[in-house]
């Protein structure tokens, strides 16, 4: 869990960095999770600590790259509403109530992509309306 929600993206930079340097509107975009938020309930350990550390790393490289003007965000869903997530939650295998529309976090990701280099998105936090963390 830690080296693919927390390694991997990191090494995954790395090796982008060169091709995000010579882009016309480099974005990086994480996605985090809500349970990798302060204070969440959440009981699946390595997964809330890969993502809360994941926000950490998003912070960092944010800083280390602005002067770039290279735009570092990290979306934190919620449950998303894939076929796998939505029979979780019938089945009550899966907590948070709700689940978001994958189109809402698509469009999200449009919005984030077709921003100009002069605008900065830290972090988005997508809870479902009726689901945790909202």
């Amino acid at each position: 869990m830690i080296a693919v929600n927390l390694v991997a993206p990191i090494r995954l930079v790395k090796a982008l960095l060169p091709a995000l340097r010579r882009s016309d509107n480099p974005k990086i975009i994480f996605m985090g999770a809500l349970s990798g938020r302060d204070n969440f309930p959440g009981r699946e350990v390595a997964n809330s600590a890969s993502k809360f550390g994941l926000r950490g790393v998003v912070h960092s490289l944010r800083e280390e790259l602005r002067s770039q003007q290279i735009g570092v965000t990290v979306i934190n869903p919620g449950n998303v509403g894939t076929p796998e997530v939505l029979g979780d939650l019938a089945a009550a295998n899966l907590t948070g109530g709700e689940a978001i529309p994958l189109r809402d976090l698509l469009a999200i990701l449009d919005c984030i992509l077709s921003l100009s280099r002069a605008t900065c998105i830290k972090e988005i936090d997508l809870p479902a309306m009726l689901g945790e963390g909202a």
